[in-house]
């Protein structure tokens, strides 16, 4: 019986793909690229972060210390950004139904927190933030450790590749959200226990 719905956070509840991109173009000289531009976006949305970095020649650890700089920049990242289309209204609804509710992201929680107030949805029970890029799987086990919870008791949401393998390696379900970084072919291919459409839908699976 599912207990707890654990959320990525860009992407799934946050509509950032184009900002965070937009934030890559300006980081490529720290990246060691000329531009960060369709053609790479083209890419990350449908063959991953990892085929971005084999094709564009960046390596991961310059591409970590970029990460972690756009992470001490709250403000730029949430200006302008809003909430996935019927996120809002579904976190309220699953708050409602009793549902304990967490975000677990790579990306910072002071950026998190700022756009959760900023956009007055207070339905969190913690936030969890600045986790691995490459190492979900260990930060989602540590969140199941510490809360005592089953892996038959949580259902994480997520979008991209990354968040399947990490949730297939803990053994624990995951609805891949169609709407986010990665395209629905590329989530299709990683076999997710389920693929969402539309945020209600997430309604029916719990």
């Amino acid at each position: 019986m599912i207990k707890e719905v654990i959320f990525d956070f860009d992407g799934t509840i946050a509509d950032s793909f184009m900002t965070i991109m937009s934030i890559f173009d300006e980081y490529k000289k720290e990246l060691g690229v000329e531009n960060f531009g369709k053609k790479e976006i083209e890419i990350y949305r449908n063959e991953g972060v990892g085929a971005v970095l084999k094709k564009t020649k960046i390596s991961l650890l310059r591409f970590s210390k970029v990460v972690e700089e756009m992470r001490e920049k709250p403000n730029h990242l949430i200006a302008g950004v809003k909430p996935c289309k019927g996120m809002s209204s579904l976190l309220r609804d699953l708050k409602k139904k009793g549902f304990v509710l967490g975000v677990m992201s790579t990306n910072g929680e002071k950026t998190i927190n700022k756009f959760l107030e900023k956009n007055k949805i207070d339905v969190f029970d913690y936030v969890v933030g600045k986790g691995s890029l490459f190492g979900k799987d260990k930060v989602i086990k540590l969140i199941l450790r510490k809360r005592k919870l089953k892996i038959d008791e949580v259902l994480y949401i997520g979008d991209e590749v990354r968040d399947i393998e990490a949730c297939k390696k803990l053994g624990i379900k995951i609805a891949a959200v169609t709407w986010g970084f990665s395209s629905k072919k590329l989530l299709a291919k990683s076999k997710p226990d389920f693929l969402v459409d539309k945020a209600e839908e997430i309604l029916k699976l719990v």
